[in-house]
């Protein structure tokens, strides 16, 4: 727990040393004044301790209390993904002490480190230092680590070596990204929002019981932005446009009693409008005398001035 500083507490919980303390009670008492001081001090004294918020994640792959694991750890839970506005993986570097992401190509091909710890170069056939988890499948490939986040349960990013209980890629330490399970009882959500460059969002997700040993839960986020945030003076025209579209189905079912089995479908797209798509694609077609030391550029070597 922890304890919030009151200035006007009973005189005797503050920092005084007792000397002083003794010399200020004396001469209160001349007036009368500590008893009824102390008295309406210490009931306030009672309302000024605040319980933390219990949290609970799998890092250890069970279900543990936060301030009970051995390791360092930073969770992010459903309220907190929507309060700070996390839409992708790459956001949660600014909210995470000793984790930096970086986009290597273009907004894609994310770069992870843990604590200094990473590894820097953009081919989606190499294996990452830190290790990302979507509902304990290990993505093995940069190229993957550029999905939306949504209707997620919690986030959670373990510092330091993970071999022991992850296995390999895991030096730097490991992410884990846990999705909102099917409920006992039908849930439901919306959200939606307008930004600027006219970036709009809309996410909805339900889910609960559909038959006898049987739930679902369904969930859909799509973001469009028309305007881009820079300018092509070539064409004249905005970089940036984006749509997104991801969607995710979970089926928890239960034939029989000690059996449980989980089925988790997922996809989505993503299609971006880059400077470079948009120089390449409307530059004007030039060619040069053909001749045996020049010859015409063909399309698809071509490059925009």
């Amino acid at each position: 727990m922890r304890a919030i500083h009151n200035p006007f507490r009973c005189m005797e919980s503050t920092g005084f040393p007792r000397p002083a303390i003794g010399a200020i009670s004396l001469w209160l008492a001349g007036m009368g004044a500590p008893a009824a001081l102390c008295a309406q001090a210490r009931p306030e004294a009672a309302q000024e301790y605040a319980v933390i918020e219990e949290v609970i994640v799998t890092a250890q792959k069970r279900e543990q209390n936060l301030n009970d694991l051995g390791i360092s750890v930073t969770a992010f839970s459903a309220s907190d993904i929507l309060e700070l506005g996390l839409s992708q993986p790459l956001d949660l570097a600014a909210q995470t002490p000793n984790l930096n992401i970086n986009n290597t190509i273009g907004n894609s091909i994310p770069n992870i480190s843990i604590r200094g710890l990473g590894l820097n170069d953009y081919a989606v056939n190499n294996n990452p230092a830190a290790g990302v988890y979507v509902d304990e499948l290990y993505l093995v490939s940069p190229a993957m680590l550029s999905f939306q986040l949504f209707d997620l349960e919690r986030v959670e990013v373990l510092k330091g070596p993970q071999g022991t209980l992850y296995g390999r890629n895991t030096t730097a330490g490991a992410i884990n990204f846990v999705s909102r399970k099917p409920g006992e009882q039908f849930q439901g959500r919306a959200a939606a929002s307008y930004g600027n460059f006219d970036r709009r969002m809309a996410q909805v997700a339900a889910g609960g019981p559909l038959a006898p040993g049987l739930k679902g839960r369904l969930a859909v986020k799509g973001v469009w932005q028309n305007k881009g945030h820079q300018r092509n003076r070539h064409t004249g025209q905005d970089v940036g446009a984006l749509d997104q579209l991801s969607w995710r189905l979970l089926l928890d079912m239960q034939p029989a009693g000690n059996l449980d089995a989980l089925l988790n479908l997922h996809g989505g797209r993503t299609i971006r409008m880059s400077i470079w798509s948009r120089l390449t694609t409307s530059s004007p077609r030039r060619t040069t005398p053909s001749s045996p030391a020049t010859r015409s550029v063909p399309p698809a070597a071509r490059t925009a001035s």
